[in-house]
C-alpha cells in the first residue's frame, strides 16, 4: 500500500485538488456585502430582494417630494389669484387657511406614523 502511495502521489494528490475543486465550485455560494447592513454577506436572491427593496424606498421618497412640490404650487397658485384679484373673500379665506392647516396636520401625521412604524421595524 505504501509502495503504491509513493509510486502514485502526484495523482492522489491532483485527485483531492479535483475533489476539494468541486465541493468549492458546487456547494458554497457567491456571496457580497450588503447593500443595506453593514458587515453581513448576501447571495445573489438576497441581493436582489435588497435592490427591489431599495428602489421601492427610492420611489415612495420621490411621491412624496412630488406631493410636497404640487401642495407648494397649489398655495403659490392661491396666493397669485388673490394678488391679481385685489380683494379677499373672507370666508374664503378662512376656508384656505383651514384647509392648510388640515394638509400640514395630515402630512405631519402620516410622517409621525411613518417613523414609529420603521422604528418597530
Amino acid at each position: 500500500m505504501i509502495n503504491f502511495i509513493s509510486k502514485n502521489q502526484w495523482y492522489i494528490i491532483g485527485l483531492i485538488a479535483a475533489i476539494a475543486l468541486v465541493f468549492y465550485a458546487f456547494g458554497c455560494q457567491s456571496t457580497v456585502p450588503s447593500l443595506t447592513t453593514k458587515d453581513k454577506q448576501v447571495t445573489r436572491g438576497e441581493l436582489q430582494a435588497e435592490l427591489e427593496y431599495l428602489i421601492n424606498l427610492a420611489e415612495t421618497r420621490v411621491d412624496d417630494l412630488n406631493r410636497k412640490d404640487e401642495l407648494k404650487q397649489k398655495l403659490l397658485d392661491a396666493g397669485s389669484l388673490v394678488a391679481d384679484g385685489g380683494n379677499i373673500n373672507p370666508i374664503g379665506a378662512l376656508n384656505f387657511l383651514t384647509s392648510i392647516a388640515a394638509i400640514a396636520f395630515g402630512l405631519d401625521r402620516n410622517k409621525r406614523l411613518k417613523s414609529k412604524t420603521e422604528k418597530k421595524t
